[in-house]
């Protein structure tokens, strides 16, 4: 995913250009073409099999690249605009040609990106001290298996400082779905809190990666969704 400033003075701050950006990205381009299907794209960061999944946001994306230079002409950037997207080097699968080839895409509709590509160690000091550019490329898992995980940051309290952003629905939805113990409610806010956070935009979410394993075909193996291994569940044919 990128992570997206909403911070004045720069120009994600405007939510146009933060459109702009989605819709020139195929995701589906990423996960077919660099990643060789081993990905879906998605609008969300709750995947399928987590509590409060928005099935609506999985297996999608918005690429409109005729669309996203309409909208940077509006948004008054008709002679192109520069951002930079900072990344961990080698820290994910495939991650300098997905961010080369995000490069390359928004280049089409007139976004040119300067890729920043650094150690691991630097990258993490750079998120922490806020001081990187208009965006940032980073992937994030949902170990607990629950939707709230995966929104937690995005409460003011923390994504102003980090991001820039602020919701108020978003900060009331969230601190009522942590206490809700009617199931079908709890899941029905975490469904709303993913479809306002794909629409501002604090990420823009690109794929969630599907877990690989190369299994010989003398044995019976089927994966865990929360990818433990256990041996007793790999058995000999």
């Amino acid at each position: 995913m990128l992570s997206v400033r909403h911070h004045e003075d720069y120009p994600t701050a405007d939510p146009i250009v933060r459109e702009a950006i989605d819709l020139g990205i195929d995701n589906k381009a990423l996960t077919e073409n660099v990643l060789g299907g081993a990905a879906v794209p998605t609008r969300t960061r709750v995947t399928p099999g987590n509590t409060g999944a928005n099935e609506d946001l999985y297996d999608t994306y918005l690429y409109d690249p005729e669309k996203a230079k309409e909208f940077l002409d509006e948004a008054g950037y008709n002679d192109g605009l520069e951002i930079t997207i900072h990344g961990p080097n080698e820290r994910y699968a495939k991650v300098q040609d997905i961010q080369e080839m995000i490069a390359g895409m928004l280049a089409e509709v007139g976004i040119t990106v300067h890729v920043d590509l650094m150690e691991w160690s630097n990258f993490i000091d750079l998120r922490g001290a806020v001081a990187y550019e208009e965006a940032y490329f980073v992937a994030y898992g949902n170990s607990l298996f629950d939707a709230a995980l995966a929104v937690d940051n995005m409460r003011s309290e923390l994504a102003l400082d980090t991001h820039g952003y602020q919701n108020e629905e978003v900060d009331y939805l969230i601190e009522v779905a942590e206490k809700n113990m009617n199931l079908e409610e709890r899941e029905e806010q975490y469904r709303k809190i993913q479809e306002i956070i794909a629409e501002d935009r604090p990420y823009i979410y690109l794929y969630a990666e599907k877990i690989s394993y190369a299994v010989s075909d003398k044995i019976e193996f089927t994966p865990r969704s929360d990818e433990m291994l256990f041996i007793t569940d790999i058995k000999r044919k």
